[in-house]
């Protein structure tokens, strides 16, 4: 018996793979040998028990990429060193924490085929280290952008470093290689530290020659057996990963001030298991992060000329945070960080020409500046190129490419390009119409919180276009938005309690239908606003002043529709000049049925000066637009000859589109005519 547990603990796994292997035992029922031959496996394998996968970083002297081994993810990083390297015998003994990363085995064995390493042949020995997997690294994270890591997320980064060097200085290691490519980052956003290859092992003879590294972790002042964490290199190190910008440059513009080191007896005597030592860290990393503090440290930056640094002021003059609103400030700084080639100014620049801040406005060089900044990859610059391209805005439209743009910015996670992509395939613009690939993508974008993206799945699940008709899942899924304050959310639901098509001869609409109606106008939303105000303007009662307020506010926000409207009901109310106003805007907008009302007015002279040359203009207008009225407004012109010449063929055509389309005029015209009864005037 005493055989057997020493031989099974010096098989057992010094790493938290362990548990790993527990699991497996009681999934598969396994005895405590087989257990035993697995884990004498997994420590002993060799290259050839691995599947590899990509190469995740490469130079002369290793190699990292991904493998995998018994269906797990591993990350295997080579090196050409024929013996054990450092790191193993410094990492082999190291308890586990959830903030160092794992190493789980490693062994030596000839180079992989794919030849990945300078210095080597086919019969030399490497060196192979089987870390645990660890998701993506904060570099990688880093590149969406400062503004895209919020300071409560780096906030926590930050202290999960902070304790794993607390960890490591423990065990007397000094990891000496910080940077954001070391370190690890998974889903959940917890972090570790990996990649020991500089690190050394402390002891009192090594702290001489640990002087010379600029070492975040390194306090080179204590007078300790082993340094502490050093509050003023840590400080530096996060506020170069949380700027964006290089450490060195950090520590250039703030070594004279004294914040960092004011920090350090908050830090220095700290010790990685004691709860009021995280809490201190936690504390310290807060401060060090603040914003006032992060904004201190920029204006310097900035007038340093660092391109990150006024960027980072820019968007506080931008946004009014922390100072004083200046958008003409915070655009000459964009342009100033724009020039360096940094590509989230380059986009803002975009953003002020798109939307005239403080710049006369142009789309032609919103979307150039939004090209240079797509140039480097950067998604929210590609998407909104892809909505240029898409609406045509300062270059000429082309749905191909926004949706090539889409594509590329909806696998980077943009929920904005997702559901962008999904209107694509919606409608065929740019790629083949498939509504089932749509209802995916809207599917996908809605679960992620995209608001616009789960009002459009509703109205699919409604009308059962691309997918099975589901009236109460559309109803849920319109409520889910509408809660969240999506103003058309709350517009459909008002159509659907109405149970009826939208019309202008409207009958009693429900209470809850005007109640949807009414939040979603209280949003500003036109649609709302027109249909809440032609109702209520039709009523003789209290609520028509409301009516004609509604949609003379839907008007003033350009809805052609309402404008129309509100020329039928002064019509209506015997105000001819304002109804002759209103249906001349709406045919300045394009509103097709205004334009036989305005040909009406110019005949009737209602509003303005008689012109029946302007009348059959209009008349013609309203043709083009299949529009009822101008086909009887135009037969009656020609049967009569008022503006045109008599012609009774051409009359009675007329008046056969007009019937044909409903126009009951029309019908009793053609009536008149067959029975050679003179028409009325």
């Amino acid at each position: 018996m005493g055989n057997n547990n020493s031989l099974e603990k010096e098989e057992r796994l010094p790493f938290h793979l362990e548990h790993e292997v527990e699991e497996y035992k009681k999934q598969k029922g396994l005895h405590e040998k087989d257990v035993l031959l697995l884990r004498r496996r997994l420590k002993r394998c060799k290259l050839a028990d691995f599947s590899l996968g990509d190469i995740v970083e490469q130079n002369e002297n290793h190699c990292t990429r991904q493998c995998s081994h018994k269906g797990r993810i591993f990350t295997m990083k080579i090196t050409t060193c024929s013996t054990e390297p450092f790191e193993v015998s410094l990492l082999q003994n190291l308890p586990p924490h959830v903030n160092v990363n794992s190493l789980i085995t490693s062994f030596q064995d000839t180079p992989p085929q794919d030849a990945i390493l300078a210095k080597t042949n086919s019969n030399s020995l490497v060196s192979y280290l089987i870390y645990e997997h660890f998701g993506t690294t904060l570099e990688e994270v880093l590149t969406k952008g400062p503004e895209a890591v919020g300071i409560v997320q780096m906030e926590n980064i930050s202290a999960e470093i902070g304790f794993a060097l607390l960890w490591l200085q423990q065990h007397q290691i000094l990891h000496c290689d910080l940077a954001p490519h070391n370190i690890l980052v998974d889903e959940s956003g917890s972090v570790c530290v990996s990649n020991f290859e500089h690190a050394i092992k402390l002891d009192k003879r090594s702290k001489a020659r640990c002087n010379g590294i600029l070492a975040p972790e390194l306090n080179t002042a204590t007078h300790r057996d082993y340094p502490a964490l050093a509050s003023y290199e840590f400080g530096m190190f996060l506020q170069s990963i949380h700027l964006g910008t290089k450490y060195k440059f950090i520590q250039k513009i703030s070594k004279s001030r004294d914040q960092f080191v004011q920090l350090n007896n908050l830090i220095s005597s700290l010790t990685s298991d004691s709860k009021n030592a995280r809490i201190s860290l936690r504390n310290a990393v807060s401060k060090i992060l603040s914003p006032s503090f992060k904004l201190e440290i920029c204006d310097k930056g900035s007038e340093l000329g660092d391109a990150q640094c006024q960027y980072y002021l820019a968007m506080r003059f931008k946004t009014g945070e922390l100072v004083s609103k200046d958008t003409s400030k915070a655009f000459n700084l964009f342009c100033k960080s724009a020039d360096q080639g940094y590509a989230p100014a380059m986009n803002e620049v975009g953003n002020c020409y798109s939307q005239g801040l403080h710049v006369e406005l142009s789309l032609s060089m919103g979307s150039e500046y939004y090209q240079k900044a797509a140039e480097h990859n950067y998604p929210p610059a590609m998407y909104n190129l892809g909505t240029c391209y898409y609406n045509g805005d300062g270059m000429e439209k082309n749905y191909e490419r926004a949706a090539e743009l889409f594509q590329w910015c909806s696998d980077m996670g943009n929920i904005n390009a997702i559901f962008k992509l999904g209107v694509c395939y919606r409608l065929g613009n740019g790629v083949p119409q498939n509504i089932t690939t749509a209802t995916t993508l809207y599917t996908r974008a809605s679960n992620e919180g995209h608001l616009q993206a789960t009002t459009s799945l509703a109205y699919l699940y409604q009308h059962g276009i691309g997918i099975a008709k589901n009236e109460s899942k559309a109803v849920d899924l319109y409520k889910a938005a509408a809660e969240r304050g999506d103003s058309i959310a709350m517009y459909n639901l008002g159509e659907y309690n109405a149970n009826k098509p939208t019309s202008f001869d409207q009958g009693e609409l429900p209470l809850r239908s005007i109640q949807w109606f009414e939040q979603s106008a209280a949003l500003k939303n036109v649609k709302a606003m027109r249909r809440l105000g032609y109702y209520y303007a039709m009523d003789q009662g209290t609520t028509m002043h409301r009516g004609f307020a509604l949609l003379e506010a839907a008007a003033a926000q350009g809805d052609s529709e309402s404008m129309y409207l509100l020329g039928r009901l002064y019509h209506l109310h015997s105000n001819p000049r304002e109804s002759f106003t209103m249906f001349e805007r709406a045919c300045t907008q394009g509103f097709g049925f205004a334009f036989s009302e305005l040909g009406n007015c110019y005949a009737k002279g209602l509003g303005t000066e008689k012109d029946v040359n302007q009348a059959i203009k209009w008349f013609l207008r309203g043709v083009e637009v299949d529009d009822a009225m101008a086909y009887d407004s135009l037969g009656i012109a020609y049967y009569k000859g008022l503006g045109v010449p008599r012609n009774r063929k051409k009359a009675i055509d007329y008046f056969q589109l007009g019937a044909a389309k409903g126009h009951n005029q029309s019908r009793r015209a053609l009536k008149e005519i067959s029975s050679k009864i003179p028409m009325s005037q």
